[in-house]
């Protein structure tokens, strides 16, 4: 289980370290980065499984997350060669585990990054097949809405 994540220099995130339990609850105001935690492991998730992070690359845009582009990802105060990193530290039985993984706009430093794919029991579900993420459906402003085939709206009571 990830029982702690620091995020430096990623979208909303100067330098924040956050301690996560078996049941952890993401409230806040509006840009206080929750989506932005939650982004941070999207990454990590969809390069592992497109293989980038065993090529040591990421991958902005996928079927988890689109970020845009490195400098949209880069938090807004950061000089642009600045590097974001993604550290995570996993707790279990056998002691503490840490990963780090570091990235500028052309390269990807990931220590422990292949001792960590390569574990036959990785206890950071982001990299296993017992991963599950519930995203929810953002419908902004629009002009028309979609109705069913015959017009009408159907209801059931």
């Amino acid at each position: 289980m990830i029982s702690q994540i620091r995020i430096r220099n990623f979208k909303a995130f100067r330098d924040q370290t956050m301690s996560l339990a078996p049941l952890t609850l993401l409230t806040g105001l509006n840009g206080s980065g929750k989506s932005s935690l939650l982004q941070s492991l999207l990454l990590l998730r969809q390069s592992h499984v497109s293989g980038a992070l065993a090529r040591k690359s990421v991958i902005l845009n996928g079927s988890y997350v689109n970020l845009g582009t490195y400098q949209d990802a880069l938090f807004e105060n950061a000089p642009s060669d600045e590097r974001i990193s993604i550290g995570l530290t996993s707790s279990s039985n056998n002691g503490d585990h840490e990963d780090q993984f570091e990235f500028s706009a052309t390269s990807i430093e990931a220590r422990a990054c292949e001792a960590l794919i390569s574990r036959p029991e990785s206890d950071l579900s982001i990299f296993t097949e017992r991963f599950r993420f519930l995203m929810a459906e953002r419908i902004g402003p629009r002009v028309s809405h979609l109705i069913s085939e015959s017009g009408i709206a159907a209801f059931s009571h």
